[in-house]
């Protein structure tokens, strides 16, 4: 699905956090060989050491990054909210915005997001959500900005429903 650029969210990734990064620097895999590949680094909310890590991954990485951050959801409870959170996150990785922000069903208004577009913090937004079913699947493209991309839990335990993937698919998502 094309972002607000034209970009594709790229379909090789790999996600990084505190697990991955927590006590050392992150090993990056080489894409320069895949004609316009990107590799899509999905962050998990990380500590200080593990995001001075990634950064560091980041400034020796050869190639074209798509860089997506799924926020915690206890961001939105504190005063000082998601603005500020992604503000000081961007700085500690030594970059100006993010491709893609996941933002989980808790997430506040589109007019919090519509100003982190504006400003360029973002350039687009996912829903992280575990909508299983169609109506609820739907009610997360009715929202305005529509979100560019879903990420949920589909795997061999825990398939999503194929009526929620068509909703989806019908959204172009």
């Amino acid at each position: 699905v094309p972002d607000r650029e034209g970009a594709r969210v790229p379909t090789l990734g790999l996600v990084l956090g505190e697990t991955e990064c927590g006590q050392r620097v992150c090993d990056l895999p080489d894409v320069r060989g895949l004609p316009g590949q990107r590799l899509h680094i999905l962050l998990m909310p990380s500590g200080e050491a593990a995001l001075a890590n990634i950064a560091r991954a980041l400034d020796g990485f050869r190639g074209d990054v798509f860089l997506s951050y799924a926020v915690a959801a206890a961001v939105f409870t504190k005063a000082s909210g998601l603005e500020e959170h992604l503000r000081g996150l961007l700085m500690s990785l030594g970059r100006r915005s993010l491709d893609l922000l996941w933002l989980p069903a808790e997430a506040p208004g589109p007019g919090t997001v519509a100003r982190l577009l504006e400003q360029g913090i973002i350039k687009a937004y996912g829903a992280r959500s575990e909508a299983r079913s169609p109506k609820l699947a739907r009610a997360l493209w009715r929202k305005q900005p529509p979100p560019l991309a879903w990420l949920t839990s589909h795997d061999a335990l825990r398939p999503l429903g194929a009526e929620a993937l068509e909703a989806a698919a019908s959204a172009n998502v």
